[in-house]
């Protein structure tokens, strides 16, 4: 991450466009930060977003999920979206960009076996980019 904690300069234009921090500010019930430990290690994050502020019509859209390199492929980001999907009851989507294919076999797998396979998978078009967006429910 660099000094503002994202991934390249890139996401700056996004964040400050989608202007989350105005959001929480206003509302912080509908945007919240979860914190990934690994035993007492932090280990990554996730940002999950709730109606009003998801686009579209679902209940919770998770923004953004970040493991660090070191944590991946230990179960540690499977366990993690379980229990956010276990808290906030409702329906689910998540968008992924084609070309990050460790992501999206992460979410493919993680959320087929968490619906038990019931859940849509379909292209979309978000801000400008072609993206997959997975949607499933958690009761």
């Amino acid at each position: 991450p660099n000094n503002h904690g994202l991934l390249d300069e890139d996401e700056i234009a996004a964040y400050s466009a989608e202007n989350f921090l105005t959001a929480w500010s206003i509302d912080p019930t509908k945007i919240f930060v979860f914190l990934i430990y690994a035993d007492e290690s932090l280990a990554g994050f996730a940002l999950v977003v709730s109606l009003p502020l998801v686009d579209g019509k679902k209940d919770n859209l998770i923004h953004d999920f970040f493991l660090f390199r070191a944590y991946r492929g230990k179960n540690i980001g499977k366990f993690s979206a379980i229990q956010i999907f276990d808290q906030s009851k409702g329906s689910w989507k998540l968008r992924v960009l084609p070309k990050n294919k460790p992501a999206l076999t992460f979410w493919q797998k993680v959320i087929s076996n968490y619906s038990n396979n019931n859940f849509a998978r379909q292209e979309v078009q978000f801000q400008g980019s072609q993206m997959i967006e997975f949607s499933f429910y958690s009761s």
